[in-house]
């Protein structure tokens, strides 16, 4: 019932910070623009239809410490600011308006090494389905081998919500399906296999479509499709890495999760451009510096073929030094992810591993760097 008719009208993705004038009563490591605490509400209709249905809503990442209400019904709070996560609102949803209200705090702005922007910088989705359906990223297909005829052998780790079985069919880029499977169970592994399977690489970053239908008493309820790519890796101390057993060198680079001047809420087509500028110097891997990228990111690894490593923090309970002065001067700040990493870390850590899982650009995860930044003199 609250009036918010006079509230400013924003588009997300939306970071605020990089709309303000640089000040340098803020934080130099952090790009000399302000945070503070901001309220988002939206108004939406959900038609007839949705009522006994499962509705869930997405965040790909708050900038930070996100409070999240819907219909006053309070869900709860993420303090990490590059954490993709769901609600199951259902309970509190209903045909007709409803409301979402978000609260964001970013108030200490020396809480990072670089720009971080604030506010609701990726995107937001809300989903309706069955209540029988897959688990949020609940899916999960690898590569277990690929023989010298050129069959691969695929493994599918599944979850639903109260299915009783699962489908699954493997789809060429036109639409040909090429192999399938059907499994019983609310959970459990389908094996698939992929006669002369084209395997990707950044050379050639060929993608099928997973596409997963839900059962419930011989009816599907659910279906959702995932682009992956079928290729196999290899570390070895001696020889370094493999990609479909080729011998390979990884010629990489860092990329921060921000645009320069567009802030943190990057539109994909900014990431495309410069990953196209990437391939033409010869770059064939990437680093998400330092934390969760954007899923827009990663997609276009997929498409464009580049190798990455998804990191996950840039610290943990120990904390960094956050220069507000200038670099190196003293006496730094000590505020950031250390605060909230002792309750959040191993959620925020498997929220990152199972949402990037079936990608087939990621080739190695990261916890960090500078693991001992901290005890340094």
């Amino acid at each position: 019932g609250y009036d918010d008719s006079a509230w400013r009208t924003v588009t997300l993705p939306h970071d605020w910070s990089v709309e303000h004038p640089f000040d340098k009563c803020n934080a130099s490591g952090t790009g000399y623009l302000p945070g503070g605490t901001a309220w988002y509400r939206k108004h939406f209709t959900l038609p007839q239809e949705a009522a006994g249905k499962r509705v869930s809503i997405t965040f790909g990442g708050v900038y930070k410490h996100a409070r999240v209400w819907v219909n006053s019904n309070y869900l709860g709070q993420r303090a990490y600011g590059y954490a993709t996560f769901t609600h199951d609102v259902s309970a509190f949803v209903r045909p007709g308006e409803n409301v979402i209200c978000v609260r964001v705090e970013h108030n200490e702005v020396a809480d990072s090494r670089w720009f971080t922007g604030s506010g609701i910088y990726r995107d937001v989705t809300l989903e309706v389905s069955e209540p029988c359906a897959f688990a949020t990223d609940g899916v999960f297909v690898t590569t277990d081998s690929v023989d010298t005829d050129g069959t691969a052998h695929l493994r599918v780790q599944y979850e639903t919500l109260g299915a009783d079985g699962a489908s699954f069919c493997v789809a060429q880029a036109s639409g040909e399906v090429v192999a399938s499977a059907k499994t019983e169970g609310e959970s459990g592994v389908a094996l698939i296999d992929v006669p002369a399977a084209a395997l990707w690489s950044p050379d050639s970053p060929v993608l099928y479509t997973l596409i997963c239908s839900a059962i419930k008493d011989d009816v599907f309820t659910d279906e959702s499709q995932i682009p992956f790519g079928i290729r196999t890796i290899r570390f070895d101390g001696d020889e370094g890495f493999f990609l479909n057993g080729v011998n390979m060198k990884l010629k990489g680079l860092c990329v921060h999760h921000d645009a320069g001047a567009l802030g943190a809420a990057v539109p994909k087509a900014v990431w495309r451009r410069r990953l196209e500028r990437f391939k033409a110097m010869g770059c064939n891997a990437v680093r998400t510096a330092h934390n969760p990228p954007d899923t827009h990111l990663l997609d276009l690894c997929d498409e464009l073929g580049f190798l990455v490593m998804d990191e996950a923090f840039d610290e943990w309970e120990g904390t960094k030094n956050k220069w507000w002065q200038g670099h190196n001067v003293y006496p730094p700040k000590r505020y950031g992810y250390a605060e909230d990493f002792p309750q959040w870390g191993k959620i925020d850590l498997e929220m990152m591993v199972k949402r990037d899982r079936n990608h087939p650009s990621i080739i190695i995860g990261s916890i960090g760097k500078e693991i001992d930044y901290p005890n340094e003199p």
